[in-house]
């Protein structure tokens, strides 16, 4: 196990986890597709949103809210180990499982 010190903080997982995910601009339904996805690698149910509910219609039009979110999220993530797992992609190969779960996920709902 590495040294906590060594350990990269819930910051700097998540820059990397919206880098890989290019989550550069939250606005109208990128916002919810990315907390949708960030959501589903924390490991919480692969279904959406209802299309059309307040909560879903309430983070399109509001893209701050969506990055509330994720800076909460963030900052619980120092105290919760596996959200921090969840999030650490060790390799291209992780990363790509995680892309193939979500095109599978994807067309399922479809």
């Amino acid at each position: 196990m590495a040294d906590p010190v060594d350990e990269p903080s819930a910051y700097e997982i998540m820059q990397k986890y919206r880098d890989e995910e290019k989550a550069y601009c939250l606005e109208s339904e990128r916002g919810i597709e990315f907390l949708n996805k960030l959501c589903s690698d924390l490991g919480y149910s692969e279904q959406r949103f209802l299309h059309g509910s307040p909560l879903e219609l309430f983070l399109q039009d509001n893209s701050g809210a969506c990055e509330a979110l994720i800076e909460w999220i963030t900052t619980f993530m120092e105290k919760n180990k596996e959200w921090k797992e969840a999030l650490t992609f060790d390799d291209e190969d992780d990363h790509m499982d995680s892309i193939e779960r979500d095109r599978k996920a994807q067309y399922e709902r479809e």
